[in-house]
């Protein structure tokens, strides 16, 4: 799914943030800044951390 964006010899850089929760505000500054985005192949994902993952400890 995400192997032509991952393909060998292409540079990669990540970078994650957590939110509490997905307020008015981050909406507005996704919805604000992701259409100047510099190449195609930028790509913006959210996930959910709960559940299990939010169990442990």
């Amino acid at each position: 799914m995400f192997d032509e964006g991952n393909a060998f010899g292409f540079r990669g850089y990540d970078k994650s943030v957590y939110l509490g929760d997905l307020s008015e505000g981050a909406i507005s500054v996704v919805a604000e800044q992701l259409p100047r985005k510099q190449s195609p192949l930028s790509a913006l994902f959210f996930y959910r951390l709960d559940g299990a993952y939010s169990a442990v400890g």
